[in-house]
């Protein structure tokens, strides 16, 4: 099986996790602005893009407020006219590392002091 490893934000009060998935629409025009701010917007993940302005992408946080608060920074990109949610899951976190155990799943919590984990992605 293939090793797959899993970042999660370093929060050891951390009781959930929450992933959400949205389709992002943006003028055509503005396309390419969009997918530039979409990649660099922290806990943002496109996973497909349209150039007709559609964007698929996962949002990954530890709370619902946090996702929210995503969403609402993704509206104010320019271009962006709406985001409509497709799915939201949240499970407990001890949990995620009981799954990921199960699956294969290496999960690595990036910390300052180990810089080297904060390069690892989905």
């Amino acid at each position: 099986m293939k090793d797959k490893t899993i970042q999660q934000h370093a929060n050891p009060t951390q009781d959930e996790v929450h992933i959400s998935s949205f389709i992002v629409y943006s003028k055509p025009d503005a396309f390419a602005n969009v997918a530039q701010a979409l990649r660099f917007t922290q806990g943002v993940e496109v996973h497909a893009e349209d150039p007709a302005g559609k964007f698929v992408v996962t949002i990954e946080g530890d709370s619902s407020k946090r996702i929210l608060d995503v969403v609402e920074n993704i509206g104010r990109i320019p271009g962006v006219f709406n985001t409509a949610m497709v799915y939201h899951q949240s499970i407990d976190a001890s949990a995620a590392d009981e799954d990921a155990e199960e699956f294969g799943i290496r999960v690595v919590v990036p910390t300052d002091d180990n810089p080297e984990l904060n390069q690892v992605t989905h």
